[in-house]
C-alpha cells in the first residue's frame, strides 16, 4: 500500500512539474518578430507617413511589410547579412493626388564581404511587378528578367562596377544590385538571386 502511495504522489510531482514548465514557457514566449502588435503598427504608420523605417530582424519586416520576406539559399563564404533591414514605400511623402491607391512596400537586405567592406551585394523585394529603370531584357534563372551595369566609378562608395539584376515570381518582385568585385561575378550573382525563397 505505501509503494502504491509513494508510486501515486511521484506521478503527481512529476505530472505538475511538466504542467507548470508548460504554462511558464507559453506565458514567457515572446512573439517571433520581439515586436509586440503595438510597435507592428507604429512601424507601419512610420512607412506609410515617413516612407522608410528600420527592424532588425526578418519576422519583423515580414509582418511590416505585410508579405513573406524570402532568403538567399546560397550566399558565398565570408559574407554577413547587415542587421538593420530598410523598409520603404512607393509614393510616400508625395501629395494625395499623385500617391499609389496600392502600397508597395519594398525590403532591403544588405551583405557584406568580411575581407572587404566595399565588396557587397543588396536585395529589394516587394509583392506584385516591378523592374529597374533602363533594364535590358535578359534571361535569368530560366524566366525572362532584366540586367543593368554600371560603370565603376571611384567616387562612389562602392566603386567597382556595379550590376542590378532583377525578375518577377510567383508574384514577387526581386532586384539584385551588387558590385563585380572579390568573389562576386556575374554567374555567382545570378546564383544568389535564383536561391531566393522563403524556407
Amino acid at each position: 500500500m505505501k509503494i502504491k502511495i509513494l508510486f501515486l504522489l511521484s506521478y503527481c510531482l512529476v505530472f505538475c512539474f511538466l504542467f507548470l514548465t508548460n504554462c511558464s514557457n507559453t506565458v514567457s514566449e515572446e512573439p517571433e518578430t520581439g515586436l509586440t502588435d503595438e510597435q507592428i503598427q507604429s512601424l507601419k504608420d512610420e512607412l506609410g507617413e515617413r516612407g522608410s523605417c528600420f527592424v532588425e530582424t526578418l519576422a519583423a519586416a515580414s509582418d511590416v511589410a505585410g508579405f513573406p520576406v524570402a532568403i538567399p539559399g546560397y550566399i558565398p563564404e565570408g559574407f554577413n547579412r547587415q542587421e538593420r533591414i530598410v523598409l520603404s514605400q512607393l509614393g510616400s511623402g508625395l501629395p494625395a493626388e499623385m500617391k499609389r491607391e496600392d502600397h508597395v512596400n519594398i525590403v532591403d537586405t544588405n551583405s557584406f564581404w568580411q575581407e572587404d567592406e566595399k565588396v557587397m551585394f543588396s536585395i529589394q523585394q516587394s509583392q506584385g511587378k516591378a523592374g529597374i529603370a533602363g533594364g535590358e531584357p535578359v534571361w535569368v534563372c530560366g524566366i525572362q528578367g532584366e540586367k543593368k551595369y554600371l560603370p565603376a566609378d571611384s567616387r562612389r562608395m562602392y566603386p567597382s562596377e556595379i550590376l542590378t539584376l532583377a525578375i518577377q515570381k510567383d508574384g514577387y518582385s526581386f532586384a539584385m544590385y551588387a558590385t563585380l568585385a572579390g568573389p562576386l561575378d556575374e554567374e555567382t550573382i545570378e546564383k544568389i538571386l535564383c536561391s531566393m525563397g522563403n524556407d
